[in-house]
């Protein structure tokens, strides 16, 4: 009876051990499940993070050529080149507008179309007596732009032709109120320099312009009365997204 008792007495004592190695194995093996879970999910949070991050560098690569729309508002100071030459002055108006702008080399060159609404005109005595010449157009400038790139700044520069179409034409003088003989089409030239201010980083931001323009006629608008080409300088705010 005492051998049976001793043998038992060891036996538990080799099972014991036993026991407690097979639940500190199964404590590693949870331990590891548990780390090789986390290797797992930090593993997908970084290719998540990359995906993320080739996505904004394609966004950025692909945001400067996309077509970006604006308006543009401000004020005209208009007047006449005439021929004969005769004393004249500025007649003040608006300017209002829409535009759309396509780069061609990103952060440097871009293509840029208007449709404005301008102001024109002045007070002379190119049809007979002193009065105030006033003529409102629709105007289309096709216009080159190229932009220095800094951090938060663009400054730029815009050239090229248009197309005016008159939408009223009238001359107000103390005889009345009369019609003008100016050609219902006028071609013009432009040329502004202007800077624009950035919203944010990214360089697809929205951004803030204020811009002085020059544009002058490049055909004679009154061919059977002398010679009369429209001249406005512009300065014009606006906003670009």
């Amino acid at each position: 009876m005492k051998r049976f008792i001793a043998i038992i007495v060891v036996l538990a004592k080799i099972a014991i051990p036993t026991a407690s190695f097979a639940d500190d194995l199964t404590a590693r093996e949870a331990d590891l499940k548990k780390r090789i879970e986390k290797a797992t999910e930090k593993e997908q949070q970084l290719l998540e993070k990359e995906k993320l991050l080739e996505d904004e560098i394609a966004e950025d690569e692909i945001a400067p050529y996309r077509v970006r729309y604006g308006a543009h508002i401000g004020i005209s100071l208009a007047n006449a080149v005439t021929d004969p030459p005769q004393n004249s002055s500025n007649r003040s108006g608006l300017t209002l507008g829409l535009k759309a702008t396509k780069a061609v080399i990103a952060g440097l060159l871009s293509v840029q179309t208007e449709l404005n609404y301008v102001q024109k005109g002045a007070q002379n005595s190119h049809f007979g007596s002193p009065g105030a010449v006033k003529a409102d157009y629709i105007e289309i400038p096709l216009l080159a732009k190229v932009e220095l790139m800094l951090p938060r700044f663009r400054p730029y520069a815009v050239v090229g032709p248009g197309f005016g179409f008159a939408l009223t034409k009238s001359v107000e003088s103390v005889a009345g109120i009369g019609g003008t003989n100016l050609r219902p089409f006028d071609f013009t030239g432009s040329i502004g320099f202007g800077c624009a201010i950035l919203s944010g980083k990214r360089l697809d931001s929205s951004q803030w312009t204020i811009e002085g323009r020059y544009t002058n006629s490049f055909v004679n608008l009154t061919p059977d009365h002398g010679n009369w080409k429209n001249s406005v300088f512009q300065i014009l705010v606006g906003i670009q997204i």
